[in-house]
């Protein structure tokens, strides 16, 4: 994920904001520990609506058929 989010937020912010490479460096490097630290909570909410839900049996039964 954060591989994925620093290169779409570096091209979005080179190509389309007209940052320049360093500042967009300087962003991306800001941003990891504000994504590590919102990704851990999401992460939990997600595996809880999950199996609230039982989306990961449905999801095993119809990688069988």
């Amino acid at each position: 994920m954060i591989v994925f989010s620093t290169v779409c937020g570096a091209f979005i912010e080179i190509v389309i904001a007209g940052l320049s490479i360093g500042q967009s460096v300087g962003i991306r490097i800001a941003a990891i520990p504000v994504i590590l630290f919102a990704g851990r909570p999401y992460g939990l909410y997600r595996d809880w609506l999950f199996r609230l839900l039982d989306v990961g049996m449905r999801l095993e039964s119809s990688n069988r058929r």
